[in-house]
């Protein structure tokens, strides 16, 4: 069973923290992931 975590952000957290979920979502292989976070900061 694989375990699974939802975290939740606000705007300003994650402005604070997108460098850091990017770079281990690309690392990781979920450009799924990275591309959400760059997409959500355009808004």
């Amino acid at each position: 069973m694989r375990r699974t975590s939802i975290v939740r952000y606000d705007r300003k957290a994650l402005k604070r923290g997108a460098a850091t979920i990017t770079t281990l979502a690309a690392v990781e292989g979920m450009t799924a992931h990275q591309r959400s976070v760059e997409i959500r900061l355009k808004k």
